[in-house]
């Protein structure tokens, strides 16, 4: 298998328009990474059709059009996306909450599904990340994109939540956005890859930034124990990363520290 799901790429329906973001070799048929570009000035509309009842009411309940189209047109994607993997009906499958509120597949049409993919979505601005993960390669995912105010202060956010090593970057930085929003995407895509609450653990995490697209992750906490990261490619005024720990990552991990998987 080359690849996670059935590359989707091109226009999908009045939801946006899908691209398929490029990985390096190493991560093909391990991550597959989705783009959606959203139409913002128009209602969702196909896109409700491919939702759950519940999803449709969360989506409703949004007074902004802009807010009701970014929640619907990013589950109705990532729907379609989870479907060509487990070819079934994008309707018919099962999701629900985990720890911190971490959606995951548990089962198609009221039937568990042990094998299901990992998924991880993100949105800001006009534009959304689906990020699809092979389970047999992936102990967790996660995505984060966010688009950057060039007025934002960013010494504020980054006393808040920022390390000590994070801040130094910044106040070395001729423009200190540059370093701030790929922190941030990057800190936020860890924590949301190993389901744990992001305001409580952002200085538990410390990102650093390396030539390229790599960075490095060093954490305080065992649950970001083996993550990895990189930033990825993202249209002009945004930042965008992806993080990860791989099956095999975990596993030694484990090992070395004695605890037992269930």
């Amino acid at each position: 298998m080359t690849a996670i799901i059935g590359r989707l790429s091109g226009e999908w329906r009045d939801g946006g328009s899908l691209r398929l973001v490029p990985l390096p070799e190493r991560l093909t048929g391990v991550i597959e990474i989705h783009r959606l570009e959203l139409r913002l000035d128009e209602e969702p509309g196909d896109a409700l059709s491919m939702l759950t009842e519940l999803e449709r009411q969360m989506a409703g309940r949004y007074r902004q059009r802009a807010d009701r189209v970014r929640s619907a047109a990013t589950r109705a994607a990532t729907r379609v996306l989870l479907a060509r993997w487990l070819d079934c009906a994008p309707q018919a499958i099962d999701i629900a909450p985990g720890p911190h509120n971490k959606p995951g597949v548990v089962g198609i049409a009221g039937r568990a599904f042990c094998a299901a993919p990992l998924f991880n979505v993100s949105h800001s601005g006009g534009f959304s990340l689906i990020a699809i993960g092979n389970p047999a390669r992936l102990a967790c995912l996660g995505v984060d994109i966010e688009h950057r105010d060039p007025a934002l202060d960013p010494f504020p956010i980054a006393e808040m939540g920022c390390t000590e090593a994070e801040r130094r970057c910044l106040r070395d930085a001729p423009n200190p956005l540059d370093v701030l929003y790929p922190i941030w995407v990057a800190k936020e895509a860890v924590l949301k890859a190993v389901g744990v609450g992001i305001p409580d653990h952002l200085q538990s995490v410390s990102i650093e930034l390396r030539p390229g697209f790599e960075i490095g992750v060093n954490s305080r906490t065992d649950a970001c124990a083996g993550v990895q990261a990189r930033m990825l490619d993202a249209p002009d005024g945004y930042a965008a990363a992806v993080a990860w720990r791989s099956k095999d990552d975990a596993e030694a991990f484990c090992r070395r520290e004695g605890i037992e998987r269930g």
